[in-house]
C-alpha cells in the first residue's frame, strides 16, 4: 500500500487526483458518445435520453453518498491499522448498498413510467427511456458496489 505521509503534498494531492479526473473525463465522453449515437436515431431516444439522466443523477447520489461513507470508514479503519475492522467496514457498506438498492430499483421499476411522466415525459420518449433505464436497472447491484469496492 502507497504511503502518501512521506510525499510532498502538491505531489500527494496531483497523483491521488488523477484518477478521479480521468474518471469524470470518460463518464462525460460515455454521456457524449450516448447522445450522438441517440440523435442518430431521433428526437424521441434523445428526449428520453435527457430523461434517463436525471435518474440516474438521482440514483447516482445514493450510490456516492453509500460509497464515500463506506471509504470514509476504511480510511480510518486502515489508518489505524486495524484490517479487521476495515473489513467490517467493507462488509457493513456493501450489505447497506444491496439493502438500498434492491428496493430502490425495485421501486423504480415498477413506477418508471410514472416517475417520467412526472418529470414531463410523453409518449414515446417515455417508453425509450423506459427501455434504457429497465436494462440499467438490471446492474444498479454492481453499479451500486462498484464505487465501495474501487477504494478497498
Amino acid at each position: 500500500m502507497r504511503n502518501t505521509t512521506k510525499e510532498p503534498i502538491a505531489w500527494a494531492i496531483a497523483s491521488l487526483s488523477l484518477p478521479a479526473c480521468l474518471s469524470f473525463l470518460l463518464q462525460n465522453a460515455y454521456h457524449v458518445n450516448d447522445a450522438y449515437f441517440l440523435g442518430q436515431v431521433g428526437r424521441d431516444s434523445m428526449n428520453g435520453l435527457g430523461l434517463f439522466m436525471m435518474v440516474s443523477i438521482a440514483n447516482f447520489g445514493f450510490i456516492l453518498t453509500l460509497a464515500r461513507g463506506t471509504q470514509s470508514l476504511l480510511a480510518r479503519r486502515l489508518g489505524a491499522d486495524n484490517p479487521e475492522g476495515a473489513f467490517k467496514a467493507l462488509a457493513q457498506g456493501l450489505s447497506l448498498a444491496l439493502r438500498v438498492v434492491v428496493p430502490l430499483v425495485v421501486l423504480e421499476w415498477i413506477f418508471l413510467p410514472q416517475i417520467l411522466a412526472f418529470m414531463g415525459g410523453e409518449g414515446a420518449t417515455v417508453d425509450r427511456a423506459t427501455a434504457y433505464l429497465q436494462v440499467i436497472f438490471l446492474f444498479m447491484p454492481f453499479l451500486f458496489a462498484g464505487p465501495i469496492l474501487e477504494f478497498a
